[in-house]
């Protein structure tokens, strides 16, 4: 034995000072010993294997989280992926099923127009911004998403018939582009909620809040005196305040602090949302 290498003619192992086990690197003639898991450096298994295992998992639930594949790996291979592996992979395997986020990003014009001319009664406003190469210098031709407001054809045909109030509220998406989901909630006869707005932004400030009402104000709501119910943010305030000093009669309702999750809990009935 020379070190940590054995040496024979038939055979050749080594020891590996990160799994602390020998490894044998070469035999020669039959054998019967099987291994019992695969090392964390397994070359075999690599990204395009495990991409095939998973894919049908993520095409399933986008959301899966990359512990559980982590989890289902280990049970179907004997190994146990690195989360920084698994988590690549999915990204990975989330590419081929809906390809990436910058590409998603640059289809987005087609898909509003396509909503526009097939989906008749949509209304879509975008909002972009310039973009700024790292020399700070403008790129002409280039623009950068900033906020986009959306609505159909049949929830503004509906609005009239409903309530004179408006639940609105936001939340965070989840993926690259960390930004947020706004929406507008009415509530017609039967006390079944409708939605009738909604929009993707940046961040939730006045500014935004602004472009949604503005535009919940152009395309949806036509009455006067509508009741806001909100869970009384900064940036919502802001932006009614800002309406009313031109002329939209909007009520910020502010003792009234609901979600929007708690108000389909009240619809259905149900605590386990």
């Amino acid at each position: 034995m020379l070190g940590d290498t054995i040496k024979y003619d038939k055979i050749r192992a080594a020891f590996i000072q990160k799994s602390q086990i020998w490894e044998i690197r070469k035999f020669v003639g039959p054998h019967t010993c099987t291994s019992t898991r695969m090392t964390e450096d397994h070359r075999k298994l690599d990204s395009k294997t495990i991409c095939t295992y998973i894919m049908p998992m993520v095409e399933d639930m986008p959301t899966i989280k990359v512990s559980v594949l982590i989890a289902k790996m280990q049970v179907r291979f004997q190994y146990r992926v690195s989360y920084r592996k698994a988590w690549i992979t999915k990204q990975m395997t989330m590419e081929q099923l809906y390809r990436n986020f910058d590409a998603s990003y640059n289809e987005l014009q087609g898909w509003i127009a396509a909503m526009r001319e097939y989906v008749l009664g949509t209304i879509i406003e975008l909002q972009t911004r310039p973009y700024y190469g790292p020399d700070e210098q403008r790129q002409s031709g280039k623009i950068i998403f900033q906020r986009m407001f959306w609505t159909f054809d049949p929830c503004v045909r509906a609005f009239p018939h409903c309530k004179p109030f408006v639940q609105v509220d936001g939340t965070w998406l989840y993926g690259k582009y960390t930004q947020i989901l706004l929406i507008a909630i009415a509530q017609y006869g039967n006390r079944n909620v409708l939605p009738i707005a909604f929009a993707i932004v940046d961040k939730e400030n006045m500014e935004s809040w602004e472009f949604f009402l503005t535009n919940l104000r152009r395309y949806v709501i036509s009455n006067d005196n509508i009741c806001i119910i909100s869970n009384r943010g900064k940036g919502l305030i802001a932006a009614i305040s800002v309406l009313m000093r031109h002329g939209d009669q909007f009520t910020a309702y502010g003792t009234m602090r609901l979600t929007f999750i708690e108000i389909i809990r009240m619809q259905i009935g149900r605590d386990d949302l």
